[in-house]
């Protein structure tokens, strides 16, 4: 194998923060100016900066880091989320163990009534300890559990918002 020598790239100018922000000044100019001439006064070499933006402070570091966790976060419930769904769609009686979660929430399944969507809840009829009743209304995995006057419930996306959200606390 022929060794050869490592040559890093450096562009000629490299712009201001500002400049590339507010998109007014390319990164790299044209080719027809990737040659210097000695008729080209902005001719420069290949080390040479121009501008390089102050590295930022620690208050925005820290926002920075605040909001990225954030997006990450975000970013993780909307995967959580597909799981779930794919995996009701596989096995619908996964929705049996978010209404037994439902149940102990709700602390007593006396006259508990649990609203699933349709295909839901013929596969839950039987696995769970109360009434089921279909609503068409309801995505598939959203559950709604009423009890003597009081209900809760959750879809999907808040259920997978609530696990990667305990996941990060952790």
């Amino acid at each position: 194998m022929r060794d050869i020598p490592f040559e890093p790239f450096v562009p000629r100018r490299v712009h201001c923060a500002q400049a590339l922000a507010d998109d007014a000044t390319p990164i790299d100019p044209p080719d027809d100016h990737l040659t210097p001439t000695d008729s080209d006064p902005d001719a420069a070499s290949t080390a040479e900066i121009v501008a390089v933006p102050a590295p930022p402070r620690p208050a925005e570091c820290e926002s920075c880091s605040v909001e990225l966790r954030q997006r990450i976060i975000a970013l993780a419930a909307e995967a959580c989320a597909r799981a779930l769904k794919c995996a009701i769609v596989r096995n619908p009686l996964f929705v049996a163990r978010f209404v037994d979660g439902a149940l102990a929430m709700m602390g007593s399944v006396e006259g508990a009534t649990v609203a699933l969507h349709p295909d839901d809840a013929r596969a839950c009829a039987d696995a769970v300890a109360c009434d089921v009743s279909a609503d068409g209304s309801l995505e598939r995995g959203t559950v709604i559990v009423r009890v003597a006057g009081s209900s809760i419930g959750a879809t999907i996306e808040e259920r997978a918002e609530l696990l990667v959200q305990a996941a990060a606390d952790a």
